[in-house]
């Protein structure tokens, strides 16, 4: 009897994961964009559609962008990491893919086009559109935060505005 009762146990514990699992697929596939549910080791153990599609495409250039979302600023990284903290769960986290709003990017492109800005300056005046920091926008695009200092400059001086508050704010009324 208590060998029938450790099985029915197991047998109930099983059917309970089985439900967990399909609801843990169900809400990941309600997300847009990529989503991950990756270990410590920048393992992905799950994955909505979308996220299938770019393993499929480019799986080392996600484990990349996996891995560097991992130590940047949280809105500088390509993917939104949170870790997963229950019972019985250790070393999983989620990384769901992180995409710039259409307006941002076309009002990003207009910008540049009227101030005949370079790629890496419409990168920063987009990530500064954000909200993002120096330091934050250094860690995004992969350089010092004083090369951040000189394209800011540069921006400001095209734009014929004195601070970054008004560059935000024409930004988003251009």
């Amino acid at each position: 009897v208590p060998a029938l009762r450790r099985r029915l146990r197991l047998e109930r514990l099983l059917g309970r994961a089985s439900l967990q699992l399909a609801a843990l697929a169900a809400a990941l596939e309600l997300i847009p964009g990529a989503v991950f549910v990756v270990d410590r080791r920048g393992g992905v153990e799950h994955t909505n559609a979308a996220g299938r599609s770019l393993l499929d495409g480019d799986r080392a250039a996600v484990v990349a962008d996996l891995a560097a979302s991992a130590v940047a600023p949280s809105g500088a990284a390509p993917y939104a990491i949170t870790r997963l903290e229950s019972a019985g769960v250790t070393g999983l986290s989620l990384a769901v893919q992180q995409r710039p709003s259409p307006d941002l990017v076309a009002r990003a492109q207009r910008a540049a086009r009227r101030l005949g800005l370079t790629p890496r300056q419409s990168e920063v005046l987009a990530l500064l559109a954000k909200g993002a920091a120096n330091k934050t926008i250094a860690a995004a695009l992969g350089c010092a935060p004083a090369t951040v200092e000189i394209h800011v400059s540069a921006v400001l001086q095209r734009a014929q505005v004195d601070c970054r508050a008004a560059l935000v704010a024409w930004f988003w009324t251009q």
